[in-house]
Formats: structure tokens, C-alpha cells, sequence
């Protein structure tokens, strides 16, 4: 099962300091991940840096990854 998120969601799936594995699909409108339990490291300084975060987490520093279209 895939998971798709667009840019309107404020999840590390679309941040850009998200250091996990995904793709851009749909002409860079979703960030999309295989698995719900996708990890990566957070590298926001402001934010969770150096910490393993789920695809899912959330906080207030997040980004929007610039190559995501509204």
C-alpha cells in the first residue's frame, strides 16, 4: 500500500528538512511513501534535528518542500 500526502498536509512526508525515503508523483502535486512506518532523520535545526521521525510526525517548523505544487 502506497501513502500519498499533498503540500497542504504539514507532515514530515512533505518537509523539505525530511531526510526519509519518498517520491514526488502526479506532476509534483503528492509526496508519496510505501510503508506508514517510514523513518528518516529530521534536518531542521529548529526542529527535531538528528532525530529518527516518522514519515506521519509532525511539528511546528515544518517546511514545505519547494518542488511540491499547490
Amino acid at each position: 500500500m502506497t501513502y500519498q500526502l499533498p503540500k497542504s498536509f504539514k507532515n514530515c512526508l512533505t518537509c523539505t528538512y525530511w531526510c526519509g525515503m519518498r517520491r514526488l508523483i502526479l506532476m509534483e502535486r503528492y509526496a508519496e511513501t510505501n510503508d506508514s512506518n517510514t523513518k528518516g532523520m529530521c534536518a531542521n535545526r529548529d526542529g527535531f534535528y538528528h532525530l529518527e521521525m516518522s514519515a506521519f510526525s509532525s511539528c511546528s517548523q515544518h517546511e514545505s518542500m519547494p518542488a511540491l505544487r499547490d
